[in-house]
């Protein structure tokens, strides 16, 4: 009801905050800093009067936040952080560099030592994502975005894919807190580091894990073999709570809003109760009523009436869509009220006549997109440690060729 303002306003972006649960005014905060340039109020941070007042626990560079925090819950002085460098412009994400990284503190925050060796990877390393099982505190999981190829382009290097590079990305898991670490799930999927990289732990099974992504995953032998779930409900998973008296229940939220399931995910409750849709912008046109359309937060476009016969006014279903993926401006024709335009990310957008049915594709996606390309090759090559075999060949030399092309054109288009 009531909200007090605790002070780090100018970190800009929280990656997460985790509070003692014996001692409510030991707050930690993990301060990833601002988003489109360098600041050197990022780091980790500690308060030990409720957040009254707040030190820097771990300063790493103006350039290098803290995106992830994890507290043993068998002795809450011992703490895992990560650290992540990242550099983000108009249509790229530079995800890695050297201030990236795993640490550890013992004495609540008065020292850290970054992990290395045991089998967590020396490559550069990108973002991190930490869990700790709460039924084994020396069971830790790191999901980690590691690859030295990928982070050696993604600096304005041309990708050699000729050059072997061991993919190393994956899920990690340590068995004596932190100092071994046995990949168990390679390339697991962190398809957008910079929106999800979200790891859990079952509060009773150590071995039952869950990821997400553009996809849910989960494990039930600590991430050696995934299986895909929450397949029935909407997509782009980047929060979760179990139960920790019960782990059959569990909510996780994506971009469609929340799920809850009472069985272990066999099936879900979809509570679309509250409003929590993100207009990017609207529009209206002439008609008598008018109607008002609209692009959503990854919910396409939709219109509906100003008006209608029922006495409480407007329903779901008097709404339609006209455009989907991450709808964003939409526009009506002032002279004919049929004709809808919409656009989804990356500069698509078409137009649709609502009374044929008929869509145009007016503009797509160009160039600008060479990060993207990039990462395409890197896909396409697979495992360097082995020659390309014809069909990979053909399939980076097509990728390239596409590339050049792309980058001729010289269009240059944001998320929106």
């Amino acid at each position: 009801k009531t909200w007090k303002l605790m002070g780090l306003e100018r970190t800009q972006q929280i990656g997460r905050i985790v509070v003692d649960p014996q001692d409510p005014n030991i707050v930690y905060v993990a301060a990833l800093g601002q988003e489109w340039g360098s600041n050197p109020e990022r780091g980790l941070y500690k308060s030990t009067d409720g957040g009254v007042t707040w030190k820097l626990s771990k300063f790493i560079s103006d350039k290098a936040g803290f995106v992830d925090l994890a507290m043993d819950p068998a002795d809450h002085n011992t703490l895992y952080a990560s650290s992540w460098e990242r550099v983000r412009g108009p249509y790229f994400l530079s995800s890695g560099g050297p201030g990236s990284g795993l640490w550890k503190t013992t004495d609540a925050g008065n020292t850290w030592t970054e992990i290395k060796g045991g089998g967590f990877p020396e490559t550069m390393k990108g973002r991190i994502g930490i869990a700790v099982a709460p039924s084994n505190s020396r069971m830790v999981y790191a999901w980690v975005e590691a690859d030295t190829l990928k982070h050696a382009l993604r600096k304005g290097e041309v990708a050699d894919t000729s050059k072997a590079q061991k993919v190393v990305s994956g899920i990690y898991r340590s068995t004596d807190a932190g100092a071994t670490w046995t990949l168990m799930q390679r390339n697991s999927g962190d398809a957008r580091p910079f929106y999800y990289s979200q790891i859990r732990v079952d509060p009773i099974n150590p071995d039952r894990i869950y990821w997400m992504s553009s996809v849910f995953r989960f494990s039930d032998d600590g991430g050696k073999t995934a299986r895909v779930g929450a397949l029935s409900i909407h997509t782009d998973w980047h929060a979760m709570w179990i139960d920790p008296r019960d782990p059959d229940h569990y909510i996780i939220g994506d971009d469609g809003g929340i799920a809850v399931t009472w069985d272990k995910g066999g099936t879900y409750d979809f509570p679309n109760t509250f409003p929590i849709g993100q207009f990017y912008g609207v529009s209206y046109d002439m008609s008598k009523p008018y109607r008002v359309c609209g692009g959503l937060q990854d919910n396409g476009t939709w219109c509906g009436p100003s008006r209608t016969r029922g006495r409480n006014g407007g329903t779901n279903s008097d709404w339609f869509n006209t455009g989907g993926g991450d709808g964003f401006y939409s526009a009506m024709d002032p002279t004919n009220p049929n004709i809808v335009y919409s656009e989804s990310q990356g500069g698509n957008a078409s137009r649709l006549g609502l009374a044929s049915g008929a869509r145009y594709p007016i503009m797509r996606g160009g160039g600008g997109r060479g990060v993207n390309f990039e990462d395409s090759l890197i896909v396409a090559r697979g495992d360097t440690t082995r020659p390309p075999n014809p069909q990979i060949s053909s399939e980076l030399a097509l990728i390239r060729r596409r590339a050049a092309v792309d980058s001729a054109s010289h269009y240059r288009f944001n998320w929106s």
